[in-house]
């Protein structure tokens, strides 16, 4: 990963997730997927990841990879302001 800061929080994120099996959150395919999803926000790492985790207890499969993270329903901070604008709008 070009952020070393990036690796050390997404590697912290796997060693202190409850699951079984261990996730590579460092992996570049899977830091491409967080960034692109949460847009690099701290807080939206950390919506992501929880519910990431979540879905991979409740699944069986206790490890986070792309296929869970695909699975997440999270929305990032632009697609969720946009369907708010669009919910003002038409009102």
């Amino acid at each position: 990963c070009a952020l070393p800061i990036l690796d050390s929080l997404l590697a912290s994120f796997s060693v202190v997730l409850p699951l079984r099996r261990a996730s590579t959150l460092h992996a570049p395919r899977l830091v491409e997927k967080i960034l692109s999803r949460t847009e690099g926000i701290l807080g939206e790492i950390n919506t992501l990841i929880t519910e990431a985790a979540a879905i991979a207890i409740e699944s069986g499969k206790e490890r986070i990879d792309e296929r869970v993270l695909s699975q997440c329903s999270y929305r990032s901070p632009t697609e969720r302001r946009k369907l708010y604008e669009r919910q003002v709008t038409t009102g």
